[in-house]
């Protein structure tokens, strides 16, 4: 598949729930683009599961090397999740840049937050499942955790679900029905808002950019959230 050559590299975040597609969304982006995209390993003090691997899922660290990395201020973001530490290098984003590729960031809602405040400008982007029976049968289906952490996950879950839909939170909230579909999606998105004429959008009606084809083609409620861009919001019954 030919590559997106995209203008402006702007840093893509991929937020959303547990169970709601993120990963497979990014591997499915590297796979069909692999010169465009790369993607940023996070650093976590959690154990790791059977089927991840090191430096491939995540970087897999101790509690005080993560504490000494803080100390160092080599990381972009960082956060707390049940007790263990999560958080993004900027070593991660410089490879990117090295290598003129896209970053995509896998970050839950406090990084997603901490990295709008930053000066790197990256585009959010928020996955939610079309309904949250959908969710919990994803998470059930891993028979990786315990029934006590399966509920801490979907209340956790739920909380998210609620701001990722929340105005002006996110540049585009789209909705996993499909991978194929998703992953086009958000490749549409990529392209809105990694082209020079991305800033243009704001002078646009959203009737404009609905016949103009530059709105992925769903159901959706279209608002403008200055000084951001339009947020596309999927509205499913």
């Amino acid at each position: 598949m030919s590559e997106l050559n995209l203008e402006l590299k702007r840093p893509i975040v991929i937020c959303g729930p547990s169970g709601c597609g993120k990963s497979t969304c990014i591997r499915m982006l590297i796979n069909r683009y692999p010169n465009s995209f790369r993607y940023c390993v996070s650093h976590t003090t959690r154990p790791r599961r059977p089927d991840e691997i090191h430096t491939r899922d995540y970087n897999f660290v101790s509690k005080e090397e993560f504490d000494e990395a803080i100390n160092k201020d080599e990381f972009i973001e960082y956060v707390m999740f049940s007790g263990h530490y999560y958080g993004t290098s900027k070593a991660e984003l410089k490879k990117a840049e090295l290598e003129k590729r896209v970053c995509l960031m896998d970050v839950d809602i406090q990084g997603v937050e901490k990295l709008q405040k930053t000066n790197i400008n990256p585009v959010c982007i928020f996955i939610r499942p079309r309904s949250f029976a959908i969710l919990e049968k994803r998470l059930r289906s891993r028979s990786t955790e315990s029934e006590d952490r399966i509920l801490q996950r979907l209340a956790v879950a739920h909380q998210e679900m609620q701001y990722g839909i929340s105005e002006g939170k996110f540049d585009a909230v789209i909705v996993n029905d499909n991978a194929d579909k998703m992953v086009q999606e958000v490749v549409d998105v990529i392209r809105q808002f990694n082209s020079k004429s991305s800033l243009s959008i704001l002078k646009t009606s959203s009737a404009q950019l609905y016949q103009a084809g530059k709105i992925w083609d769903f159901e959706m409620v279209t608002k403008v959230v200055a000084p951001r861009y339009i947020i596309s919001c999927p509205m499913h019954k």
